[in-house]
């Protein structure tokens, strides 16, 4: 009889070698799963789905399928046998464009839809940065106005709202910064940058996480400064090239980071839920 760490081993090389799947557990996590709570590891002929829970009510949906029917069928399953013992939200994560429209079909919405944007030659990008007067980097005691303007935007597709904690911890990250844009005395919108890919042939880079301006403070140009004053940051380390990831359906930002020539790449990643009840 196999161990649980040898059966977690053998579980996640076979997820591997489907085509289709986002099958992000470590072979550690899942053994322990396979030892506490082997309910909640289901494998079917060609598929492979693992239910991993958490001390909020959402569990993430980690799968990986010879087929996508096969994976909707199986789901499907699980919510017959398992939604009245684990109750609360259900997310799965999808770079398949064509399940979207089968796991709304049970129940599923989409959260956010995420398409990964390019810049390119950055260094060769002349920028000219509006309204320097008015920009200046973040300090420690910011943390709690970004937090309040983060939470104003939930709004907007795809929003990932962030805790004060969140933004104290970018700050003292050294490759991280936060840039923000003063108006009437106060905050009144953000841009968070961060260098990665120092060893990467293609050159470093700069990420563009996130950039939002408060409902108050819109249509004043203040979230193209602001995004022109990450991306002259970038310049100044030696980015290479700019990465920025953006809801499909967020049109407003979309052509605010094309008109600054990022362009999408093709990739993407729609991340779904269901609400699941006793």
């Amino acid at each position: 009889m196999r161990s649980e760490k040898a059966c977690a081993k053998i579980l996640v090389e076979q997820a591997k070698k489907y085509p289709y799947g986002h099958f992000e557990i470590s072979e550690e996590q899942l053994a322990v799963l396979l030892k506490e709570q082997p309910e909640l590891v289901f494998v079917d002929e060609g598929t492979v789905i693992v239910l991993e829970t958490s001390d909020s009510e959402e569990k993430n949906l980690h799968w990986a399928t010879e087929s996508l029917d096969s994976l909707i069928t199986v789901i499907q399953k699980l919510q017959r046998d398992l939604q009245a013992k684990m109750p609360g939200k259900w997310r799965i994560t999808s770079f398949h464009p064509e399940l979207v429209e089968p796991l709304c079909r049970i129940g599923f919405e989409v959260v956010s839809h995420y398409m990964d944007h390019w810049l390119y030659g950055l260094p060769k990008l002349s920028l000219g940065v509006p309204m320097q007067e008015k920009i200046r980097r973040a300090v420690a005691s910011d943390s709690d106005r970004l937090a309040e303007i983060s939470a104003e935007c939930c709004y907007a597709p795809g929003w990932l709202k962030e805790t004060e904690k969140w933004f104290a911890d970018w700050l003292s990250d050294n490759n991280s910064d936060i840039f923000v844009v003063e108006a009437e005395r106060n905050v009144a919108g953000y841009c968070c940058t961060k260098f990665y890919g120092f060893d990467s042939e293609k050159g470093t880079v700069v990420w563009v996480r996130a950039l939002a301006v408060a409902p108050a403070y819109q249509r004043r140009g203040f979230g193209r400064a602001l995004l022109l004053a990450g991306l002259e940051w970038g310049q100044r380390g030696g980015a290479q090239r700019s990465f920025i990831a953006v809801d499909k359906r967020n049109h407003i930002a979309r052509e605010l980071y094309e008109s600054v020539e990022f362009r999408p790449s093709g990739a993407e990643e729609i991340n779904l839920a269901i609400l699941t009840k006793t």
